[in-house]
């Protein structure tokens, strides 16, 4: 019987002596790390859209003019005569506003184009409430198109930056251009292309229209700057209204009656 017992401990302590020379790596061999998890790619980042996009529709706006006029976009669209609309971003102040306008560059598109609804945004935050001070410093340009006043809420809505960039609305309110208003920002190019002109022939033609953006040039739109809000003051604990106590009354003592005899 013990011999029975020690013949089995031996047997099964040489069987674990091999299971371990198995699993032990070999002479020259490195033990393999765990394979790691393969990374997730992050998901790529969507861009910011911001600003009026091309072949949607034109974002709608009320706006008054230097000389007091309200002009509310879809009313103007729905007039009959009305076949597009350009938006101009102005500011008398800028040097290449300056030069188209002292060259006749927005009075020709306006003769060349009766059915078309011509305007110029003024979005520059320190010219709010200038209205006769702009009118004046415009008078020898004998503009026809008004000058709308905003308060940057317009001029944000569509992604204007700069001055002289313009917007071509269709007859159906579709955003079909926006860019520079031509192909000269320096004034140097020998064979100017307005940009306006262009995409005003395709429109009215029923063409698509072949270059529908390009980088804007002139001075760039000064907005207001955004109000901090204010933080919010702590809410003060109501303290409770507490009542003093009142003593309790004393009982009047009564004078004691002599007993009679």
């Amino acid at each position: 019987m013990k011999r029975a017992m020690l013949g089995t401990i031996c047997l099964l302590a040489m069987t674990s002596m091999v299971w371990a020379q198995e699993k032990a790596p070999k002479a020259g061999e490195e033990k393999k790390a765990p394979t790691p998890a393969a990374p997730v790619a992050p998901a790529p980042a969507t861009a910011a859209v911001t600003g009026a996009k091309i072949g949607h529709p034109a974002p709608s706006f009320t706006l008054t003019d230097t000389n007091g006029k309200k002009v509310t976009l879809a009313d103007v669209l729905k007039e009959e005569k009305t076949q597009a609309v350009v938006l101009e971003w102005f500011n008398h102040e800028c040097p290449l506003i300056q030069r188209h306008y002292k060259a006749g560059t927005m009075a020709n598109l306006i003769k060349e184009f009766p059915n078309v609804k011509f305007f110029s945004i003024d979005s520059t935050a320190s010219h709010a409430g200038k209205e006769a001070d702009i009118n004046k410093a415009v008078a020898e340009w004998k503009m026809t198109n008004p000058i709308l006043m905003d308060d940057g809420k317009v001029g944000k809505l569509y992604g204007a930056t700069n001055s002289t960039q313009i917007f071509v609305i269709d007859k159906k309110g579709v955003l079909v251009y926006n860019g520079a208003i031509d192909n000269d920002p320096d004034g140097k190019e020998s064979k100017v292309i307005n940009n306006a002109k262009v995409t005003l022939d395709q429109v009215l033609k029923g063409e698509t229209v072949t270059t529908s953006t390009n980088k804007p040039y002139g001075t760039a739109i000064k907005y207001a700057e955004a109000k901090a809000a204010e933080p919010t003051k702590p809410v003060e604990p109501k303290k409770p209204d507490v009542k003093p106590m009142e003593e309790p009354k004393k009982p009047e003592a009564k004078p004691m009656e002599p007993k009679k005899p």
